[in-house]
């Protein structure tokens, strides 16, 4: 006679720079059972449940709400470079947009172009827009709930860390001084 226990895993995704919470996170369970998808809540809040004994693996992934790429951020980027800031660990790693092991003028370079609209995301030489530390998490043998499994989500590109789920596309940020978008530049 053998008891099959059904488990849940939970946690929360929170943003790399201040800890708010990151909704809409695509959680994907893989390993001994099927595929289990779900979603982050409105508190960044996730929970699978009814999870059988066994080997899984989860994984976070996001592809909307990259908003607040700005050409300030592809200023950090080149201040990074000439060594005249020093940035964070997450910072690098949202700074190295191109995902080659590398920050430089190329990352500044593509956003900036992002920040005007020219190019579109994914970044050239890259397939994800936001990143996750961890990457994911594997449970060799899932036979106990796991609860407080916290995500740290990143938006690639966003190395000032100024994201946020309620800033509108299109949203204007000022720095220092009235923003128009109308102004033109002479």
């Amino acid at each position: 006679f053998t008891v099959n226990g059904l488990f849940s895993i939970s946690g929360q995704i929170n943003y790399y720079s201040d800890s708010i919470v990151v909704p809409n996170v695509t959680m994907t369970l893989t390993g001994s059972g099927s595929p289990v998808v779900v979603s982050s809540d409105g508190s960044g809040l996730f929970n699978l449940t009814d999870i059988p004994v066994g080997s899984y693996r989860i994984t976070p992934s996001k592809s909307n709400d990259a908003v607040g790429i700005t050409s300030y951020d592809a200023s950090l980027v080149l201040q990074a470079n000439a060594d005249l800031i020093t940035l964070s660990s997450e910072q690098n790693k949202a700074a190295d947009v191109n995902n080659n092991g590398i920050v430089s003028a190329m990352d500044a370079f593509y956003i900036l172009q992002k920040a005007v609209d020219l190019i579109s995301l994914p970044f050239p030489g890259n397939e994800q827009i936001w990143a996750f530390i961890p990457a994911d998490r594997e449970y060799p043998l899932l036979n106990l709930d796991q609860a407080d499994q916290l995500f740290m989500a990143m938006l690639l590109g966003d190395v000032s860390g100024n994201w946020s789920d309620f800033m509108p596309q299109g949203t204007m940020i000022s720095l220092g001084g009235e923003t128009n978008p109308q102004a033109t530049i002479s």
